[in-house]
């Protein structure tokens, strides 16, 4: 079995609601799909960052048996290459579809092909509490928890200033009580220790599931300060790259919980290392997901690993997923997600439905 075409399809839509975030605002929603198929008529998807940077790595795939992803990986991917983020999330997007192609190829899902389930369904969390107002904020999260959601993350974080973010935290609690989980998301914002420290204490009282990333990636030593002085579990650094990326993170113990993007950090086979690596220093994976793909991979993933914790499934704004250029939603219940059994990842793109979004 060999690659015989690789396509880059882009896509935008409007989202019918803004997405507020600490620098910004997203009105709309792009999404870059690679598309690869098999001299078998087996096709493969992943999402990757751009088509000029798939059209650099063509060479290098076509033709190959997609059996060997790990070789064409460490063949394109040598050590240096999570410098280059837009080449990294290629590669990662590539990776995603070649195991796709492979669990259509021996008809099994992916998870058989790395060793088979230790769950039968993962936890997820509902993102998607973007900055609003607080009665806003409480009645996405009151639409989710119906849905069946058990947890629940909002971002936090300029321009809100702390006093806000705990009045946002407190009024959910208050709506919601103590049987769900509440997560915060700093979402990188440039605070240093001391104000991450300042709201960490006053969020100890409402008992959040974790505080994500307070802090730059790069101030390894902030985020050792933070995690020392609260009592909170500390998560994050979903926008590194490689093992060889996460390597002083894990050894360094910097965060009770390590967070890493499949379509970022490499790949299934990336995150699987970076989990093993996490496990040996008995560390917590969750996995961030950004689409449709990138989630049912995680699926994949997180039902394999020892060591995962929870992952993303975000909700709302309800088009920032993608979910419905597929043929069949995903499959959750009672605030999981459940292992599909259909080949490859489990899921099937409906690509008349692409068109509607299509970038010329």
């Amino acid at each position: 079995m060999k690659v015989v075409e690789i396509e880059t399809i882009k896509l935008k839509r409007r989202l019918k609601e803004p997405a507020r975030w600490p620098t910004g605002v997203s009105e709309v929603k792009f999404l870059t799909l690679v598309k690869i198929v098999t001299d078998d008529g087996l096709t493969g998807w992943g999402p990757v960052y751009d088509r000029e940077t798939v059209e650099s790595v063509k060479p290098y795939i076509l033709g190959q048996d997609p059996f060997d992803r790990e070789a064409l990986w460490e063949r394109v991917g040598w050590r240096g290459t999570w410098q280059n983020r837009a080449l990294m999330t290629t590669l990662s997007g590539i990776n995603i579809a070649l195991y796709d192609i492979v669990g259509k190829a021996v008809n099994l899902p992916v998870y058989k092909i790395l060793g088979g389930a230790q769950r039968s369904k993962v936890k997820v969390y509902m993102n998607g509490l973007y900055f609003n107002t607080t009665e806003k904020i409480v009645k996405i999260a009151e639409e989710q928890l119906d849905y069946g959601f058990t947890a629940i993350k909002l971002k936090i974080g300029y321009p809100s200033g702390i006093t806000e973010d705990v009045e946002k935290v407190k009024a959910l609690r208050e709506s919601f009580g103590y049987d769900i989980d509440i997560l915060c998301d700093a979402c990188r914002i440039s605070w240093n220790a001391d104000t991450a420290i300042k709201l960490g204490r006053k969020l100890e009282r409402y008992e959040v599931y974790w505080l994500e990333e307070p802090l730059p990636q790069d101030d390894l030593e902030g985020y050792l300060e933070v995690k020392n002085a609260l009592d909170i579990t500390i998560a994050g650094f979903e926008g590194k790259s490689t093992r060889y990326e996460f390597k002083d993170v894990i050894t360094r113990r910097v965060v009770d919980v390590l967070m890493a993007d499949l379509e970022v950090c490499g790949g299934i086979d990336e995150a699987r290392k970076i989990a093993a690596m996490a496990s040996a220093y008995t560390i917590p994976f969750s996995p961030h997901c950004s689409d449709v793909i990138g989630t049912a991979a995680s699926i994949h993933v997180s039902a394999t690993i020892p060591n995962f914790t929870i992952m993303e499934y975000t909700r709302w704004p309800p088009e920032w997923l993608w979910e419905d250029i597929l043929r069949e939603p995903l499959n959750f219940k009672d605030g999981c997600l459940e292992l599909p059994n259909k080949p490859g990842l489990g899921i099937e793109i409906e690509e008349k439905a692409l068109r509607n979004y299509l970038i010329r």
